[in-house]
């Protein structure tokens, strides 16, 4: 999957199909913002401290 970093949120703008039995796919378009994606946080490592500003909970 391909996603691109628009402001605040991870988009989904690509994605190969896979062969094997367990697949993982998003409707092309699909926003992520919050920190419990992997996409996002991926993105936010790769920002300055101060655009951390993250929508939802992790909560454990």
């Amino acid at each position: 999957m391909l996603n691109i970093w628009d402001g605040g949120e991870s988009v989904s703008v690509e994605q190969i199909p896979s062969k094997r039995n367990v697949k993982h796919t998003s409707v092309m378009g699909s926003r992520y913002a919050t920190g419990l994606s992997a996409t996002v946080q991926m993105f936010l490592a790769h920002q300055p401290a101060e655009t951390h500003q993250l929508r939802g909970n992790v909560t454990g």
